[in-house]
């Protein structure tokens, strides 16, 4: 049973259940990093409805989504009702150490989280773009293309937080400007993704189908901005081996050749802390006055 403040618990169990065979990474070991890593992750869930992937038998196994927490959720877990677009309010999971937790405990490995918060699950925080490179892109294609990205959105008198997916690609959140609309948030993504797309059409595409992309391109996406969309969230783990995490990066550690795996869930608390410190960072230089970004919710 874990403990928390106001007499909240969370019943846990089978602790020594493997998550990733190949390292010898448990459940127990996975909730001991996310509490450690707790200062970091938790802004960035705060307030967010998340989605799930449950892989009951560990990473490599069957997995399935998982969007409603149930009925028979512990006190310290945070539950919302939604308003949805076409029927009754749905029950969701918010972001907290307690949900996360819970997550785990359920045999989730990562989480993904809302644009919004469940206080204006209308209104998103940032516009994403997700650079998801073909096996056979270049090497150097992956920066080529976020730097160019960054070009476009300055120009726009915006900028970009740029964080690994956890997996070979890279994620662009774009602060928004308060009462931004999701509709604003696909019309802006999509605008510089095909500009920039247009303008590297060697490397670059904003094909959605896998079997019509060109070979060799990183596939620009800019369809993640809609109410409901959910992200790999930053410190979180993914479910690919090494148990890495989504990784914030700042854009002068952006190389043209680099590892996108350098911190896992085996990391350090002082890896943590670093990165941590490049998150808020970055924040601070891409979201004007006003703007939400994770600070608000830490010191």
């Amino acid at each position: 049973m874990l403990r928390f403040p106001a007499g909240r618990s969370l019943p846990v169990s089978n602790l020594d259940r493997v998550v990733w065979a190949d390292e010898a990474i448990t459940k127990g070991a996975l909730m001991r990093w996310y509490v450690s890593a707790a200062r970091a992750v938790v802004p960035v869930l705060a307030g967010r409805a998340l989605v799930l992937t449950r892989h009951p038998a560990g990473v490599g196994g069957p997995s399935f989504h998982q969007h409603d927490p149930g009925d028979d959720t512990p006190d310290a877990v945070d539950v919302a009702m939604l308003p949805t677009a076409d029927g009754p309010p749905a029950r969701r999971l918010i972001g907290s150490l307690g949900s996360l937790l819970h997550a785990v405990q359920l045999g989730a490995v990562g989480v993904d989280a809302w644009h919004s918060r469940v206080d204006d699950p209308d209104t998103p925080d940032y516009a994403v773009l997700d650079l998801d490179p073909a096996a056979d892109a270049p090497p150097t294609a992956l920066a080529t293309l976020a730097r160019a990205l960054r070009t476009e959105l300055v120009r726009r008198g915006r900028d970009a937080v740029l964080k690994t997916s956890g997996s070979r690609g890279l994620h662009l959140l774009v602060p928004l400007e308060p009462g931004a609309t999701y509709e604003a948030a696909a019309a802006l993504a999509e605008e510089v993704a095909t500009a920039v797309t247009a303008a590297h059409p060697d490397i670059a595409t904003v094909e959605r189908s896998k079997a019509e992309r060109p070979p060799r391109t990183v596939y620009v996406d800019h369809l993640q901005n809609a109410r409901g969309k959910t992200l790999a969230a930053a410190f979180c783990a993914r479910a690919k081996p090494g148990a890495p995490i989504s990784t914030p990066l700042a854009w002068e550690q952006l190389r043209s050749r680099m590892r996108l795996d350098r911190a896992s869930v085996s990391s350090p608390s002082t890896q943590v802390t670093e990165l941590r410190r490049v998150w808020l960072a970055a924040w601070r230089a891409a979201a004007p006055s006003g703007v939400w970004r994770p600070t608000s919710a830490t010191s």
